[in-house]
């Protein structure tokens, strides 16, 4: 085996333009997936069961370019994701005992799978086990665990792939909780169905219910979402509303006692957007502030600090631009500010926030700078090409399995962006890395027949 020994070069430390480069954010149970404005997928956290589609099943802190472009929806179960292409195909992957994924099996899968063939997919959303999903002709779809009758077929029975939901046509969003399922019509009621122990179907009963049922018979619903066992839903007249399982005040009507029926909070405020988590919720006023209330465990209410008792009011988070969009997982959140940076908090234990490390914080803090991603546009990380041994402490080798002698240019960043290693070398040669200090790095490499790949390093 050959050996190249690269200069190391020291940089002064460059000062990155502020805006961003994100355009969505979707967070799930440990893991976090983020759309980029030239189209990419980037991908941080938790994947014991495969879910951030990398073809593997080890986690990561440091965020990565999926392999397969063309993603422009996602959902983010506990531990499945589903995707809708810009072709109109829908994909899946993560967890499937239950066969939440709908490809007709059991199988776990670590990659992108698609489901069916049908190319008119517009809406899906993910809830514990189970999946739901709208076509363009307005028709719903479900699959997976069924145990309360989560699917809304008028059983129980688990199906492993999509089932239509009854016979109508006019189905226009679709949001699920843990067991329980929120959809609209295009006339702007609101239908929910499944697990109801604490009245989150809204109907003012603890029963279960395996059809959609209307909730009340308001016709001006206009966004819904599910936590665990609480739903929160919004109006086209920017109010506010609560039900269901209330023990961390995550309704924010100031109690901590569950309703049955659908309940006004943040009353005095414009609302525009909602994210929920397991037992918190988020609400985006008109001005752009986020307000935040219930379980504060991890401190995923953004207040700066760790609150064993329940916040059962509404509060509104300290930040220094304007938000325009968010997403909650079970404890974690990720904002979108106007300058299309994103502001993460909460739970990091599995790395959700993709900075490279596993440190939680309860304030809102911009841990992904867009300029270490630079020159990464149309970069796929390939499952044929791999950095071994990572973690290293002295040298790697980067190997393609299908173009063992290929050359190429590559250059290792630090998380800062700043370029602390480049040079050119061949798959299969030695590159020392034995003067990096220890932490994440960012390698990219372009061959000489023009691909572009990106590895994460993990230098010890």
């Amino acid at each position: 085996m050959n050996k190249i020994v690269i200069t190391v070069l020291i940089l002064p430390f460059l000062i990155f333009a502020q805006n961003g480069c994100w355009t969505e954010t979707f967070s799930g149970r440990g893991n976090s997936i983020f759309l980029k404005n030239d189209g990419s997928t980037w991908i941080t956290g938790l994947n014991n069961f495969g879910q951030l589609g990398l073809g593997t099943t080890t986690g990561t802190s440091q965020l990565t370019a999926m392999n397969l472009s063309g993603f422009v929806k996602f959902a983010v179960g506990d531990y499945h994701v589903l995707a809708i292409k810009s072709d109109g195909t829908l994909w899946g992957w993560g967890q499937n005992f239950m066969g939440q994924l709908g490809d007709g099996t059991l199988l776990d899968r670590n990659s992108p799978v698609q489901i069916g063939t049908d190319t008119n997919w517009a809406e899906i959303a993910t809830g514990r086990r189970h999946s739901t999903a709208i076509k363009t002709d307005g028709t719903l779809w479900a699959w997976g665990y069924n145990g309360d009758g989560d699917l809304g077929v008028g059983n129980t029975n688990t199906y492993l792939s999509p089932v239509q939901v009854g016979v109508d046509s006019d189905w226009s969003a679709i949001s699920m909780g843990y067991y329980h399922s929120i959809a609209l019509k295009t006339n702007g009621t609101l239908w929910s169905w499944g697990w109801n122990e604490f009245g989150q179907l809204g109907d003012g009963t603890t029963v279960s219910q395996s059809v959609p049922i209307q909730v009340g018979t308001s016709q001006s619903w206009l966004m819904a979402q599910g936590g665990n066992g609480h739903t929160i839903a919004l109006k086209n007249d920017g109010s506010l509303w609560g039900w269901g399982w209330n023990s961390f005040g995550q309704l924010g009507d100031g109690t901590t006692v569950d309703q049955l029926l659908p309940t006004p909070i943040g009353t005095g405020t414009v609302w525009s957007s909602i994210a929920v988590g397991l037992a918190h919720t988020l609400a985006l006023d008109t001005s752009g502030t986020v307000w935040s209330c219930g379980l504060n465990n991890t401190g995923q209410l953004g207040y700066g600090a760790l609150n064993s008792n329940p916040n059962t009011s509404l509060m509104p988070i300290a930040l220094s631009n304007s938000i325009t969009s968010m997403s909650s997982g079970s404890h974690h959140n990720s904002l979108l500010d106007a300058d299309s940076n994103i502001l993460s908090f909460g739970s990091n234990t599995s790395g959700q926030f993709g900075n490279g490390t596993t440190t939680s914080n309860s304030s809102p803090l911009k841990y992904i700078d867009c300029a270490s991603l630079q020159n990464t546009s149309n970069v796929l990380v390939s499952l044929t090409i791999e950095c071994i041994p990572n973690p290293s402490s002295q040298f790697i080798v980067i190997q393609n399995r299908e173009e063992s002698t290929e050359q190429f240019n590559f250059t290792i960043s630090d998380l800062s962006g700043r370029t602390v290693i480049h040079g050119r070398a061949a798959f299969g040669e030695t590159i020392t890395v034995e003067s990096l200090a220890s932490g994440n790095y960012c390698i990219q490499l372009t061959t000489d027949k023009g691909a572009r790949y990106f590895e994460k390093l993990v230098k010890i």
